[in-house]
């Protein structure tokens, strides 16, 4: 008898997870968000980063905490890259991007 119960159980779950899912494609479907008409973006990589171009190539690199970037360069400059990191920029720098990106009128 016990089995027969929680058999009965498993049925009302799968029937109920059947739902959920019709509904979850249902809803994908309205909002476009459909996995079947999906295409993904995909950019190739246009040059590939060889070892020959390791000495004539500088790795830029920012926007970590101070003592990130330092650690980061440190680390690349141990494998043999040449490496910078770009410091934050100043009120200057900032008041002169602001001033001279372009503007649609």
């Amino acid at each position: 008898m016990a089995n027969v119960g929680t058999k009965k159980k498993t049925e009302n779950q799968l029937s109920l997870e059947e739902k959920l899912l019709q509904f979850q494609k249902e809803q994908e479907k309205a909002l476009g968000l459909d996995q079947a008409n999906r295409h993904q973006w995909f950019d190739p990589v246009p040059r590939q980063f060889l070892a020959k171009d390791k000495s004539a190539t500088t790795l830029l690199f920012g926007g970590l905490t101070m003592a990130h970037d330092y650690l980061v360069e440190g680390a690349l400059k141990g494998l043999g890259y040449t490496v910078k990191h770009m410091d934050c920029p100043d009120n200057e720098s900032l008041r002169f991007g602001e001033n001279s990106r372009c503007r649609q009128n």
